[in-house]
This record gives structure tokens, sequence and C-alpha cells, in this order.
């Protein structure tokens, strides 16, 4: 399953951001159009339950296949790992 979290971290959209976070597998951060205290959040909530962050400045539609692939490998990877 894919969720997407528009980025704005302010108010009430923090606390759904984590959660979204919290329930990935893997999370992909397009670190241009976000406010860096989104980035944080992510960032945070991640390290804290264990979750890969890709961060990628700009993702067109046409990569996402790609980037996600690269993220579920360093998921792998950091499972075998850890």
């Amino acid at each position: 399953m894919v969720e997407h979290h528009d980025g704005i971290a302010s108010g009430a959209r923090a606390p759904a951001l984590a959660a979204i976070v919290r329930r990935a597998d893997v999370v992909v951060a397009i670190m241009v159009p976000n406010s860096h205290n989104a980035i944080a959040i992510v960032r945070r909530v991640a390290a804290s339950h264990g979750r890969v962050v890709l961060c990628v400045k700009h993702l067109r539609p046409s990569a996402l296949g790609a980037v996600v692939a690269d993220a579920l490998a360093l998921a792998r990877t950091a499972r075998l790992a850890g």
C-alpha cells in the first residue's frame, strides 16, 4: 500500500504524518516541497520505530517505481543487518 502526506506539519497534521511513518515499511520523503519540520518528524519517528527513510530532493512520477524499489532494497538490507 502507498500512503501520501502533503508535507504540511502544522497543527493536527503532525500526528497524522507520524502515524503514516509508523505504519510504513519504508518512507520516501521528498524534500523540496515539504517543510523542514515535516522532514524532521519523518526522520525522528522513522529512527525511533526502525523504519528506513529515503530522502530525495525531487521526484518525478515516472521515477517513483525505481525509488520505491531502492527504498525496499534498503529496508531488506537493514533488516538483514539488524
